[in-house]
C-alpha cells in the first residue's frame, strides 16, 4: 500500500498489472461487487454498527471535509443517511455485512471483527498467518502486532492520511481517531442505539447466529 493510493479503486489497471504476486489490495467493497477468483483470498473485517456510524460521521464531517463537504449534525447524519441506506459509497451497513456473512462457508474468506482485534490483536494476527499459510517467526509476528497498535498507526504517515493534509483532509482532524470499542456511547442517544440494536438483531444476529459486541 503506497502513500499515494490506499485502495484498489484508486489504482490504474496498469499499476495493478505491474505488481508482483502475491498482491495485496485494500477495498471497502461489498461481496457482490468484489473481484472473484478461486486463487484469491479475502480477509473481511467488520465492526459494530454504532461505532461505525460515529466513525463514518467523523470521516465525512471532520476529516475529509474537502471531499464530502458535509455540514449536518450527527443526529441528522444518523436519521437522514445512516439508517436510510445512504451511509456510504459502499451501501447500507447491514446489507454490506450480511452479504459477506452469507459466504461464511467459503474457505477462501477469513472473517475478523474490530472488537476481537482490540481484545487480542496477536491472536487475530495469528489467524491471518494461519489463513494465508505463512511461516512467521515469533519476532516477526510481534513486529506486525506492534506496528498495528493504535499509537503506532496514528503516527504512521502510510496509514494516517497526513499526506492529504490541506488537500481534502482537515490537518486538525485525525483519520486514526480513537481505536476503541464503545465510544458511540458519548455520541448516540438511547433511541438511536435501540434502533440499531433492533436492525442488528433482525438482519445479522438472528439470521447468522452471531453476537456483535458494541462494548468491551
Amino acid at each position: 500500500v503506497s502513500t499515494q493510493s490506499t485502495g484498489i479503486q484508486e489504482e490504474s489497471q496498469e499499476r495493478i498489472d505491474s505488481l508482483l504476486s502475491p498482491r495485496i489490495f485494500k477495498t471497502h467493497d461489498r461481496w457482490d461487487w468484489i473481484v472473484k477468483g478461486d486463487k484469491i483470498k479475502y480477509i473481511y473485517c467488520y465492526r459494530n454498527p454504532k461505532d461505525v456510524c460515529c466513525s463514518y460521521y467523523n470521516h465525512i464531517k471532520r476529516v475529509f471535509v474537502g471531499h464530502y463537504g458535509y455540514s449536518g449534525t450527527i443526529s441528522e447524519f444518523f436519521s437522514d443517511i445512516f439508517i436510510k441506506k445512504n451511509a456510504s459509497e459502499q451501501g447500507w451497513y447491514w446489507d454490506h455485512v450480511a452479504g459477506w456473512l452469507e459466504q461464511r462457508g467459503n474457505p477462501n474468506i477469513l472473517f475478523l471483527t474490530f472488537e476481537d482485534m482490540v481484545d487480542d490483536l496477536k491472536r487475530e494476527v495469528l489467524k491471518i498467518v494461519d489463513f494465508l499459510g505463512l511461516e512467521c517467526s515469533e519476532e516477526k509476528v510481534d513486529g506486525v502486532v506492534g506496528s498495528s497498535m493504535f499509537d503506532a498507526m496514528s503516527k504512521n504517515p502510510k496509514v494516517n492520511y497526513s499526506w492529504r493534509d490541506g488537500n481534502v483532509k482537515d490537518p486538525n482532524s485525525k483519520f486514526i481517531r480513537k481505536g476503541k470499542v464503545g465510544s458511540w456511547q458519548d455520541e448516540l442517544t438511547k433511541e438511536q442505539s435501540d434502533q440499531i440494536d433492533q436492525l442488528t438483531k433482525d438482519l445479522l444476529e438472528i439470521p447468522f447466529d452471531i453476537k456483535i459486541k458494541d462494548t468491551m
